[in-house]
């Protein structure tokens, strides 16, 4: 009643003002609920757990990796980032019983640099027998690959063009279950992407029962006339924990972005029709969808995308996309 008044009583400019007030004022408190989340699950912390001593762990084998691979290596390169990670593992070891794959990767890494070529005559014998006492059970992978021109390029023949323009949003689903083995398939495949510094914040949760499917779409604004037949339900999530410090406050997004594409391909390349919702939330939205009990509140949820048997025919929006001049940039 009292906006209809102000609506009659005020010009129009100063309606939109104040609008566009509110609508500043609203994104600030948004930002500061990002920012609260942020702060309390990255991995920038004196004590840390179990989960983000694993991330650090991984950052810091990746480093050595990279200085393996090298053309011209130095001598004992990043020794730093060694008696950090010695002292990690250590670290890991004495919160946990069992190691997880990458400490036992990052202890393989550290027994590949103490009798890798530039650091034989350079390393301490008291560093050697630090990293000596590091055992793992694991066989030792090479921390490096080396191939030919030919060999590395030997499947870029294939026409990845047509691949990729072949794939369409589908938003219309068979009344058919969609196997979970082949869902894995397809996001061990996606598992290949690229992140910030190997870490592999990204997670994938998939919602098979339809209660679950409905309770976390209904809090995504999408899927209107076709999120009830959507057969399994993927949301995309990345781990706040392996992320450290202001600088990386948005990498989660990017991380899990990129996974997502990458699980998109995948499910087309299996013969699975996908539809990718996004997370554009609120405060209230946000904080609801943790409610439902399913996603851990470390992890940020990235995008949903729902899978499902396609039918015989169907229907796709064209989306067509903008010419190249609009998006290319040559400087």
């Amino acid at each position: 009643m009292i906006n209809i008044f102000l609506k009659k009583l005020l010009p129009s400019k100063i309606i939109k003002l104040i609008k566009q007030f509110k609508m500043n004022i609203n994104m600030i408190l948004q930002y500061y609920y990002d920012y609260k989340i942020y702060t309390k699950y990255n991995g920038a912390k004196l004590k840390m757990n179990i989960n983000q001593i694993e991330g650090k762990i991984i950052a810091h084998y990746h480093v050595l990796e990279k200085g393996m691979c090298h053309p011209y290596p130095k001598k004992c390169f990043s020794l730093p980032i060694v008696k950090n990670l010695i002292q990690l593992i250590n670290a890991y070891d004495t919160k946990s019983s069992i190691r997880s794959k990458q400490v036992n990767v990052a202890v393989s890494v550290l027994k590949k640099y103490i009798n890798f070529p530039t650091n034989q005559k350079c390393l301490t014998s008291s560093l050697i027998g630090k990293i000596s006492l590091l055992n793992t059970n694991i066989k030792m992978k090479p921390s490096s690959l080396k191939f030919s021109k030919n060999e590395y390029f030997k499947f870029c023949d294939i026409p990845f063009k047509e691949f990729v323009l072949s794939r369409y949003t589908v938003r219309d689903f068979l009344d058919q279950d969609v196997e979970i083995e082949v869902l894995k398939k397809a996001i061990e495949t996606a598992q290949k992407t690229p992140s910030v510094c190997n870490r592999q914040t990204f997670k994938a949760h998939i919602l098979t029962q339809k209660k679950d499917i409905i309770n976390h779409l209904k809090f995504q604004t999408g899927n209107r006339g076709f999120g009830e037949k959507i057969n399994k339900l993927i949301i995309i999530t990345s781990d706040l924990n392996l992320f450290e410090g202001p600088k990386e406050r948005n990498q989660a997004f990017i991380d899990g972005g990129m996974f997502a594409m990458s699980l998109l391909y995948s499910l087309h390349n299996l013969k699975l029709g996908a539809v990718s919702l996004n997370w554009s939330y609120d405060k209230n939205q946000n904080d609801s969808l943790y409610d439902l009990g399913l996603i851990p509140k470390n992890e940020r949820v990235i995008l949903f995308i729902g899978v499902g048997h396609v039918p015989e025919t169907f229907k796709v929006a064209v989306s067509e996309k903008r010419e190249l001049v609009d998006v290319l940039n040559i400087i």
